[in-house]
């Protein structure tokens, strides 16, 4: 448990209100400079999207595992053998969705532009 909560009379932990606000990365920074955040509690609030795009990071978990942070709220977490795998794989994946891309489910814009460049309709 952080500095940056507050035990609470019947013993529940919460943020101060004043830290219920989306820390910025300098404030996070400082938190783990001055011992009030641990790294491992900093690292998936860095990694979490930036105005204007998204903002990936890699971690080593406590397992050893490879974690992907900033894909979705929780980090995709897989053994290095596994994501090895899912990466010699990436053509088929593509394939696939490409195939079934009607019968998919996708974010917002996403569909529209998945990961290309939109063009402009003249």
């Amino acid at each position: 448990m952080s500095d940056l909560e507050e035990k609470h009379g019947d013993g529940n932990y919460e943020r101060p209100e004043t830290e219920k606000r989306k820390l910025t990365k300098t404030e996070i920074l400082t938190a783990v400079a001055e011992n009030r955040m641990t790294p491992e509690e900093a690292a998936p609030l860095l990694a979490t999207p930036v105005a204007g795009g998204r903002n990936y990071a890699l971690k080593v978990s406590k397992k050893g595992c490879v974690s992907l942070y900033g894909l979705n709220r929780l980090p995709v977490t897989l053994y290095a053998q596994s994501w090895l795998r899912v990466l010699e794989m990436s053509d088929q994946i593509k394939q696939f969705i490409d195939d079934n891309e009607d019968e998919l489910s996708w974010d917002k814009d996403d569909k529209e532009s998945r990961g290309k460049p939109k063009v402009e309709a003249e």
